[in-house]
């Protein structure tokens, strides 16, 4: 168990005045080897970060008092995977939309701008999302060796440099970055930049 589970679980208990500790973003990113690339988006940010077996209690906890909530791993449009971190189908879903509503997230995970915009939420956001070469081979985004693993990299780097601004300003720096260094040889990079959203 994270011990940011466990000092939920005992904050839980002790009473309604919430310590200002869980109030710094909180990361959700479930532990899975193929999405380990994204770990440089919060390596650096001062945050509480859940990535294994949690109660559901106290990381809805989590999620309601997190100044931010950086969502990051596999999902569809109805949410993010649990994968573990859980123990519903998805860690957050349409069931926590009134507890990370009106914040400013950070929500990466495939056709995540579908869950964004379906429940008014606001934040950065992605829609399809490559990051394996057996996603690019089935929509058809032709891709050698490399292209997969340099978009993977390069995105997660330039989204952690960015992540302490506000969402729009994620999406400005990261859209441009991206596409001056990448786009002109790399497919999949375009595909997956034309799908960056900011939801007001």
């Amino acid at each position: 168990m994270n011990d940011i589970i466990q000092e939920a679980y005992e904050q839980m208990y002790d009473g309604p005045e919430v310590d200002a500790h869980f109030e710094k973003p909180l990361v959700i990113h479930p532990r899975d080897r193929s999405t380990d690339f994204l770990k440089p988006i919060y390596a650096k940010l001062d945050c509480n970060v859940v990535t294994e077996s949690t109660g559901d209690e106290a990381l809805d906890f989590l999620l309601e008092h997190a100044e931010r909530v950086i969502m990051l791993g596999h999902g569809c449009p109805s949410g993010i995977f649990s994968c573990g971190v859980s123990k519903r189908l998805c860690a957050v879903s349409d069931q926590q939309v009134n507890l990370i509503h009106g914040k400013d997230n950070v929500y990466i995970w495939c056709y995540a701008s579908a869950f964004v915009e379906k429940h008014n939420l606001k934040g950065f956001s992605t829609g399809m999302f490559i990051s394996e070469d057996s996603e690019a081979d089935y929509i058809g985004v032709k891709h050698d060796a490399f292209d997969v693993e340099d978009n993977n990299e390069e995105f997660a780097r330039l989204v952690g440099e960015y992540i302490h601004l506000p969402g729009d300003q994620i999406l400005d720096n990261v859209s441009r970055e991206f596409n001056a260094d990448m786009i002109p040889y790399n497919d999949v990079v375009e595909y997956n930049s034309n799908l960056l959203r900011y939801f007001p």
